[in-house]
């Protein structure tokens, strides 16, 4: 606080106010400058507080640099065409957040429940792992490094997995039980409807001469009408096929949906049993068909299919409990996630190291 003296002269009180108004100035000005600077501080000190973690995972941290390994790990194996859009890649940036936080529950997890690596199982895993180094010329004296690396991630994923088999163990579905699934999933169990079929396949080279089509074309045709004014398939399949069926006469056996390119499928849909096809230009060549017969769709009986059932019955559940067990790992933790650290993530297609 200044205090002035009451001073008759006007002149002084004058210089006494230029010299007050001075320091309040420089003081005013000082204050803010260091008002201004504190907060530039503060705020850089939020900013790399802020990057120095990817995640928090119940009070675990987990570094920024974890989460870029893993990135681009992911990025390499997944895009290596590098090839994608900024939607796809943005789906995947929080992919391998959501994972990382994940596995971090789980480790969390083994350990409240004491679960310990097996020794048998990480040191064979080890020593698959680190064969790859051990011809090296610098692998005597950076073995005891990379053989603590690699035992520790081994035994993390070791303990993890072990984890996994805990969470999932599930009691032996019921008989009852695998009824009803088996009657559920009726299609599951039911064959497709099949197709007998003969062919006599014309090979032709696809880099072929447009002449070389023509000419097998005209040589199809011809047999076509053969077939149709009664000489025998299976003999002319025999002499003229180039498919490895040739040997039985043409006959190809049982097939079904998905197994035949569409053409040929097309085809076939729209056959009668017994009847002949007009020759059909495929990729490798022009091929003449003859439906035999078909066998129409069926449901297995239950108790031929009871054991298929029962395993997929088990898988289905085991698979729910391990979500499910998941999901409560992440509704019971305390999770906070560096959007900025996710959302900046860039591809590097480059190879690491």
């Amino acid at each position: 606080m200044f205090y002035l003296q009451e001073i008759n002269s006007t002149k002084i009180v004058k210089k006494k106010y230029k010299l007050l108004f001075l320091m309040l100035y420089l003081f005013g000005f000082s204050a803010v400058s260091a008002t201004v600077s504190a907060d530039e501080i503060q705020n850089e000190t939020a900013q790399k507080q802020a990057e120095e973690f990817f995640a928090i995972v119940n009070k675990e941290t987990i570094p920024v640099a974890k989460y870029y390994e893993e990135f681009q790990k992911g990025v390499r194996e997944t895009f290596f065409h590098g090839k994608v859009t900024e939607k796809e890649l943005d789906r995947f940036r929080q992919k391998v957040a959501q994972q990382l936080v994940g596995q971090a529950l789980l480790a969390q997890e083994a350990q409240k429940r004491g679960i310990k690596p097996v020794s048998e199982q990480v040191d064979e895993q080890v020593e698959r792992e680190t064969s790859k180094y051990r011809q090296q010329k610098n692998w005597e004296s950076s073995k005891e490094f990379i053989l603590a690396s690699v035992k520790k991630e081994i035994e993390q994923k070791n303990v993890m997995e072990l984890l996994e088999q805990e969470a999932r163990t599930i009691e032996e579905p019921a008989e009852l039980a695998v009824r009803q699934y088996y009657k559920d999933h009726a299609d599951r169990f039911t064959e497709p409807e099949k197709w007998n079929v003969s062919i006599i396949m014309l090979k032709v080279d696809p880099s072929s001469p447009n002449q070389v089509w023509q000419d097998t074309i005209q040589l199809a045709d011809e047999l076509v009408v053969k077939l149709r004014n009664g000489e025998n398939f299976e003999e002319l399949a025999f002499i003229h096929s180039s498919d490895e069926s040739s040997v039985n006469g043409g006959n190809m056996g049982y097939t079904h949906t998905g197994m035949l390119s569409k053409p040929a499928q097309d085809v076939l849909n729209s056959m009668d049993v017994g009847k002949v096809s007009d020759p059909v230009v495929l990729l490798q060549g022009i091929a003449i068909f003859r439906l035999n017969g078909i066998q129409e769709a069926r449901l297995n009986k239950f108790n031929d299919v009871k054991q298929r059932a029962k395993d997929l019955l088990k898988r289905e559940l085991s698979d729910a409990a391990w979500e499910s067990f998941n999901n409560k790992l992440r509704e019971a933790a305390v999770i906070k996630i560096n959007d900025e650290v996710v959302n900046n993530a860039k591809m590097n297609l480059r190879p690491s190291g």
